[in-house]
């Protein structure tokens, strides 16, 4: 596993990245939703390349009885025909296996993850992702104590509002209170560019030309995540 000063430096390398020549023309994600983004793509790649050798990996695998939604769509993206149709098979069978044992039926109490035929772990990927988040936020908090890090985050696009948020539970005070009125000023400006693409929606003000708002609401998408 990285040590802390390594996380820290994939922070800084990843805040200071130039945007790529053909990037999309949708907002640049949080750096830290990018690190564990690539954290998650990187334990699949492990993952599929051991899962058929590596009893542990099909043993958790089983117990997680696959992945969640948001990853499923990962995996999909991810292409592996093979690897998926192995894996796939496999918890196939698995619940074959379990309804031919104990048909699905409604419960007669509220059982939640006690329940028969429920998952007994968590999606791997979001085990991964959460592990990730982690490390890259306790790396972060801790590096606010330097310049570096703080001008890099101030040259850099917001982080989003959740990781902001986690940081902040982890840095010391004085670090805490320089990324908070940071990205509290990059709400704010946000906010108003959300309230002026509202404004220019009404008919009366509708000849009006768009500025930076235009895409204000994809940038509130990239910013505004649930919090885990």
């Amino acid at each position: 596993m990285p040590n802390q000063e390594t996380s820290l430096r994939e922070i800084l390398e990843t805040l200071q990245a130039e945007p790529k020549a053909n990037a999309s023309a949708l907002p640049v994600t949080c750096a830290l939703c990018q690190l564990v983004e690539k954290s998650v793509l990187t334990a699949l790649s492990f993952f599929f390349d051991e899962f058929v050798n590596d009893h542990a990996i099909r043993v958790n695998i089983r117990k997680s009885r696959g992945f969640c939604p948001e990853h499923t769509q990962t995996l999909r993206q991810r292409g592996d025909a093979l690897a998926i149709a192995i894996l796939y098979s496999d918890l196939l069978d698995q619940t074959l296996a379990q309804w031919k044992e104990k048909p699905p039926s409604r419960p007669r109490f509220a059982l939640g993850r006690n329940a028969p035929n429920s998952p007994q772990a968590p999606c791997p990927a979001c085990a991964v992702a959460e592990e990730a988040t982690t490390r890259y936020v306790n790396a972060l908090a801790q590096g606010l104590e330097s310049l570096e890090t703080r001008t890099a985050l101030e040259a850099a696009p917001s982080l989003c509002v959740a990781h902001v948020e986690r940081v902040l539970t982890q840095a010391k005070p004085h670090a805490g209170k320089f990324l908070l009125e940071l990205e509290r000023g990059r709400l704010e400006a946000l906010y108003a560019e959300l309230e002026e693409a509202i404004r220019k929606n009404d008919y009366r003000f509708r000849h009006e030309e768009w500025g930076a708002e235009k895409d204000a609401w994809l940038r509130a998408l990239t910013r505004l995540t649930r919090p885990e």
